[in-house]
């Protein structure tokens, strides 16, 4: 894909069977399946793979109700068993289910990172390494500051613990960070929603980091529009939904430096995208 391309979607899931409403994350695991977020209500809802053209279809599972901790919920991420994290904006917490729910589940999450010690600032987005390492950014979205801070993989029970890692300061560029994505070597990728960029960071970070970002994505000539979303496929290139600009911009892969760039490719026509997932 290159270029400016505005063209009818493959698949459109809408609809009142869909109980689709105020989406605002979404991830797919490695069978196609489709997780999305729902703040209002409190919701997951989860689709069958491979949709194609316009579905009115209720989902293959919703996870909801007062047991499961949800409020909030804006980010959404799955590791490589296939179990399932969410980040949650209202509540200060991640929480995290069993992998391929079906039906209804008002069930308590099988772990909650919550509390003081986690350093968990109104998270917004999140993502998990290879590793099983979970990534969440936040932070005040009227300041023009933020975090990412970094947990253990594979949590259970409730856990109030600081982070194996922050990623915050003055030097990393951090402006109301939204989403975050890992690539394959374990870089970090942050979509920066207040002054619109993507910074980009060393893998595996451990401690307190006021550094320099690796590379930044900035400027009039990226399309950046208030992004609140960001992955990275397998090749490493960079995808980012620009919920103010109602597009979704591409771009090479390892950037280092500071780029103002045109996009590799811009979808237009897309309506409020707030999260991103390749597949």
């Amino acid at each position: 894909m290159s270029g400016t391309v505005a063209e009818a979607p493959l698949g459109t899931i809408s609809g009142s069977n869909s109980q689709l409403l105020g989406i605002s994350g979404i991830a797919v695991d490695a069978s196609g399946k489709i997780y999305v977020t729902n703040p209002s209500p409190d919701a997951v809802s989860v689709f069958a793979a491979n949709p194609r053209g316009t579905l009115n279809e209720a989902p293959l599972a919703t996870i909801a109700g007062s047991n499961t901790g949800l409020n909030g919920n804006l980010g959404i991420a799955l590791d490589a068993t296939g179990k399932i994290y969410a980040a949650n904006e209202t509540f200060g917490t991640i929480t995290a289910y069993a992998a391929n729910p079906s039906g209804t589940l008002n069930e308590t999450p099988f772990a909650t990172i919550a509390g003081s010690n986690t350093g968990l600032s109104t998270p917004r987005g999140l993502a998990i390494d290879a590793s099983g390492r979970i990534y969440a950014p936040g932070g005040d979205q009227f300041a023009n500051a933020g975090t990412v801070t970094v947990y253990a993989a594979s949590p259970s029970g409730t856990l109030n613990e600081a982070p194996l890692a922050t990623i915050a300061g003055s030097n990393t560029g951090l402006n109301v960070p939204w989403d975050v994505a890992v690539d394959a070597n374990g870089k970090i990728y942050v979509a920066n929603n207040n002054t619109p960029s993507i910074t980009v960071y060393a893998a595996n970070p451990s401690g307190t980091l006021n550094e320099a970002p690796l590379a930044t994505i900035a400027g009039s000539n990226t399309g950046l529009n208030g992004p609140t979303g960001v992955a990275v496929d397998a090749s490493g290139k960079i995808y980012v939904a620009n919920a103010s600009g109602a597009t979704i911009t591409i771009y090479a892969a390892n950037p280092s430096g500071t780029l103002n760039e045109a996009p590799l490719a811009t979808i237009t026509g897309v309506n409020v995208p707030a999260g991103i997932a390749v597949h």
